[in-house]
């Protein structure tokens, strides 16, 4: 059997690629961001998340160096909505994490850039949901370093961990607007 993994992970990973893409260019015309930025793509999260785990133990950098460690863990679907009739959503976890002069920042960038997305900040009202998700994922690795650390998502759905999840369930148009706005975070947050 195939596991395509379109949505998990191929859709944060294509996100994650875009927005590096967009970063290099901008560094070439001599308008990039004034933080170091490194995209990281990990693997074995279903390991333990094995892979952020040696990426987070054999750090080139102290950790103090490192702002924010941002996971784009499946953006690609609307299947799984917070709000009956709202496909435009996104579900980030762990902004109470940043320092208090950020924390607000990600709702701001999605109102004053018009996005207008369905954000939660909780895994659908669930605190003991909320919490078992941000401790299983790539990056918990670094909160447990005590670096700042979110994850964004369009979340779990039926075809999760199944031959099913190909390209036919990914929603093109919401996850390059997804897309957009992680680039905008990520661009207000690196200056």
């Amino acid at each position: 059997r195939i596991y395509h993994g379109a949505d998990d992970n191929a859709s944060g990973v294509a996100a994650l690629l875009s927005i590096a893409k967009s970063f290099a260019k901008m560094k070439a015309e001599g308008v990039g961001p004034k933080k170091n930025l490194m995209f990281v793509a990990y693997d074995g999260k279903e390991l333990s998340l094995a892979g952020s785990h040696f990426f987070t133990e054999n750090l080139s950098i102290p950790t103090k160096k490192v702002f924010c460690a941002i996971n784009i863990d499946m953006l690609g679907t609307t299947l799984a909505p917070i709000h009956k009739g709202r496909n435009d959503y996104l579900i980030v976890l762990g902004e109470s994490s940043l320092p208090l002069s950020l924390q607000g920042e990600i709702g701001n960038i999605n109102l004053n850039h018009r996005f207008g997305m369905d954000i939660d900040y909780s895994f659908y009202g669930s605190k003991d949901f909320t919490q078992m998700m941000y401790e299983n994922g790539d990056h918990y690795s670094f909160a447990q370093k005590g670096i700042p650390s979110l994850l964004f998502t369009s979340a779990f759905h039926n075809y999760t961990y199944k031959p099913s999840d190909t390209i036919d369930i990914i929603d093109f148009e919401i996850l390059r607007k997804r897309t957009a706005f992680l680039f905008d975070i990520i661009n207000k947050f690196s200056k």
